[in-house]
């Protein structure tokens, strides 16, 4: 008797915290239509399992506060099924329109969601209907990378600085000084995105045919540009056309510079062409790219522009992480060195190779 009145107290405490738990059958199927993500626990805060494409999944039991636990490869998952409230997974900002003025950032949380066009998803808010980008975060593949985007800011650099608000994604930008002082409210807008601004001299020019003078002015003066647009200095410097010497490391040690390169050019200033730019990062293989990779682009051209937005969309469904350059240095070698040379975390340069593509690359 003292076992069934226990029973039945148990029973009601659970009644009471509005969780009923429906033991499914083994031949009951739910069809999830859209991309979703696995849970050790039923609770957004526990820890996530895995990402699943649409697919009808075997339901072992089902509760009525939209948690069911699921049959997978990997064993019993929990997944939230209700198809109008989604867990945003990360900080975002909210968008007026799509693709339209931006609003203010919020938290990871649950959304009710009044509409979906593809990754745009319309949810209520304080401020009434709003839209947010909720591109999926998949279970991180172990690769990190940084996209470097030279020789800006210009007409194209608003465009993709939008395309990474929405991706929640940053970038780092060797900028020009003469750009800077052409386009200062882009530069600020990079800093104030959360990138990172990097120095590519004033003037796009070949420093190492320059006397030391010329060279320490020229970067003085791109400093002073980004300075004077952003408020802050750049800790990183990337020579035009990739060309270095001894006096050129010199002169970037008393600037306090480390040397960027890069270890994946894709070469998209010759071609002109995002299919061609697309097939240096994804095949159909899967990803071309290695952990440490520093990705050469530029925001000059609209072409360049299209197939890196692309290319994140791509490589972001795969779990590619995406990291500044000074992120993802740090990362593995510590602080890094004024004057040294950087291109990633296994690039060696082929000196043979690198003489030949740079005299090609003058443009």
């Amino acid at each position: 008797m003292h076992l069934k009145i226990s029973f039945f107290a148990a029973f009601l405490i659970f009644l009471n915290l509005g969780i009923h738990i429906i033991h499914a059958g083994d031949d009951s199927r739910h069809n999830i239509p859209w991309q979703f993500t696995t849970y050790l626990e039923p609770d957004f805060r526990s820890e996530k399992q895995a990402v699943f494409a649409p697919q009808a999944v075997q339901l072992i039991e089902s509760r009525d506060d939209g948690w069911a636990l699921i049959d997978t490869a990997h064993g019993s998952q929990w997944v939230y099924l209700r198809a109008n409230r989604r867990y945003i997974d990360r900080p975002t900002y909210l968008y007026y329109e799509q693709d339209g003025e931006r609003g203010p950032r919020i938290e990871e949380q649950v959304v009710s969601i009044l509409e979906e066009d593809g990754y745009w998803l319309q949810i209520e808010t304080w401020l009434g209907p709003k839209w947010l980008y909720a591109n999926p975060t998949p279970t991180p593949i172990g690769i990190r990378i940084a996209f470097t985007f030279d020789d800006g800011p210009s007409i194209h650099t608003s465009r993709l600085l939008d395309a990474l608000a929405y991706r929640d994604i940053s970038a780092t930008f060797f900028v020009l000084g003469h750009q800077v002082t052409a386009h200062p409210d882009l530069a600020a807008r990079i800093v104030a995105d959360g990138h990172e601004i990097a120095s590519h001299a004033y003037l796009h020019r070949v420093l190492t045919d320059l006397s030391a003078d010329w060279v320490r002015d020229d970067l003085q003066q791109a400093s002073n540009s980004i300075l004077h647009a952003t408020g802050t200095e750049p800790a990183l410097f990337r020579p035009p056309y990739g060309e270095y010497n001894q006096m050129l490391q010199d002169i970037a040690a008393e600037f306090g510079y480390p040397i960027i390169m890069w270890s994946v050019d894709t070469r998209d200033w010759e071609s002109r062409n995002v299919d061609a730019i697309l097939s240096h990062f994804i095949d159909q293989n899967g990803v071309r790219l290695r952990d440490g990779d520093i990705i050469l682009l530029h925001d000059i051209h609209s072409t360049s522009v299209d197939a890196a937005i692309q290319a994140i969309d791509l490589l972001l469904a795969e779990g590619v992480i995406f990291m500044t350059v000074s992120e993802l240095l740090t990362e593995h070698y510590g602080t890094l060195t004024p004057g040294m040379i950087y291109s990633g975390y296994t690039y060696t340069y082929d000196p043979v190779i690198v003489v030949a593509s740079l005299l090609e690359s003058r443009h």
